[in-house]
Parts: structure tokens; C-alpha cells; sequence
């Protein structure tokens, strides 16, 4: 697994104990793992080849079943 995702993580359990502080958002809960999982990537990360997506540290790409049709063309938004 790459470090960056474990970097993510604690960024964002930093960011929801700070709101929580300030009072700008209730106590963090952890994610039960019965929901929904999830990690964050940066960039560089990961690369899609050949409709193939390719994680960092794996040598294998990932077998994904897309729901919805992604155009070639993306623009991205902050």
C-alpha cells in the first residue's frame, strides 16, 4: 500500500478533530467496515493505461467495473 494514503488519512482525521475544536463540526467517527471503503490518491499515485487503472506499489492493475461512462476528455475542477 502506498504511504500516501496513509498520509491522506491522517490529514483528513487532523482537519475533522480541528473543525471539531473550533466547533465548526461534531466528534469524528471511524468508518465501520461495513460501509462503503475508500482511499485517496495523488496524482502521481496512479496512472490509467490501456483502460487499465494502475496503483502505486502494485504490480498488477486493479480489475474495475465502471457504473457510468467517463468521456476521454476530463476537465478538472477546484
Amino acid at each position: 500500500m502506498s504511504n500516501v494514503c496513509l498520509q491522506q488519512s491522517l490529514r483528513h482525521l487532523d482537519r475533522a478533530f480541528s473543525n471539531f475544536f473550533k466547533g465548526q463540526a461534531r466528534y469524528p467517527t471511524f468508518k465501520k467496515k461495513q460501509r462503503k471503503q475508500s482511499a485517496t490518491y495523488m496524482a502521481n499515485g496512479f496512472r490509467w493505461r490501456d483502460g487499465k487503472l494502475w496503483l502505486a506499489k502494485h504490480k498488477d492493475p486493479l480489475d474495475i467495473r465502471w457504473s457510468r461512462y467517463f468521456p476521454a476528455h476530463q476537465a478538472v475542477s477546484r
